[in-house]
């Protein structure tokens, strides 16, 4: 992983450096993931141009698409697309419809939950399985966009995590000796 984190810096840092198709996947600018990158370029230069209201509220859930217009006709002369529904990323998108305060609570939640099943995963041979496939899971939100049919598997996984956690601690498990 740090080796990964070491290309894109190398590589996105030195603009001048010519990049074969392998390479040019660690360098991160508007082409970079399907043209990902604009999407997330152009999300940052949206947000930073909001209201106050906006910036701790968001443009309200499911909401993407309307304040993304303006960058409308420049990806369809980029990239032949005719709007933005998403950002192409979780993270961002929650920063954009919901809000730093929406955002902050989101990744609050994500964090304890990924505590509490580290916490679990010494005691619990299960609870590592499930530390991996929440792991998995969050890591694809990097690149993907939340949708109705993988999210309820996101909440499956957290609420195996907790029942993972809760047995792991419950009093009973704790007089136990193993």
């Amino acid at each position: 992983m740090p080796h990964t984190i070491l290309l894109f810096i190398y590589y996105t840092s030195n603009p001048e450096i010519e990049t074969n198709e392998i390479a040019s996947f660690f360098r991160f600018d508007e082409e970079w993931g399907t043209h990902r990158g604009f999407f997330w370029i152009k999300s940052f230069e949206m947000f930073k141009n909001f209201s106050f209201r906006e910036t701790l509220f968001g443009v309200g859930p499911a909401n993407f698409v309307e304040p993304f217009l303006i960058f409308d006709s420049e990806l369809i002369a980029r990239y032949n697309e005719t709007h933005a529904d998403a950002a192409h990323n979780v993270y961002i998108n929650y920063l954009i419809t919901c809000g730093i305060l929406g955002f902050v609570t989101y990744l609050v939640f994500i964090l304890s939950v990924l505590r509490d099943a580290l916490r679990s995963a010494k005691n619990n041979p299960m609870a590592v399985m499930i530390l991996g496939a929440l792991t998995a899971y969050l890591a694809q939100d990097f690149v993907n966009l939340a949708n109705p049919v993988n999210t309820p598997w996101l909440f499956i996984i957290i609420a195996l995590s907790q029942a993972s956690f809760l047995k792991c601690n419950s009093p009973e498990h704790t007089k136990q000796t193993f």
